[in-house]
């Protein structure tokens, strides 16, 4: 991340993941709950991605749902416009 907190695209991957992300949100209901919708996509994703990788069951809980720590870290800036804190 810079110095201003921009994300600093290096790869077409994160590019998609991004994108991934923001249509996510514009895709969101007016009546689900912004961090609602977040966990029922991303649950689905990481279900895929698990499934397709023989996943073990790593990254399963918020935010990433099973996806891989860099996929799912551009997925949730993205969506939020912001990197995830711990």
């Amino acid at each position: 991340m810079s110095a201003r907190h921009k994300a600093i695209i290096t790869i077409l991957r994160a590019v998609g993941n991004i994108g991934f992300g923001a249509n996510m949100l514009q895709a969101k209901p007016p009546i689900a709950g912004r961090n609602f919708w977040y966990g029922i996509i991303m649950n689905k994703a990481g279900q895929y991605n698990q499934s397709q990788n023989g996943g073990n069951g790593y990254n399963r809980y918020f935010p990433y749902f099973g996806e891989h720590s860099y996929s799912g870290g551009y997925i949730y800036y993205g969506y939020y416009k912001q990197f995830y804190k711990q």
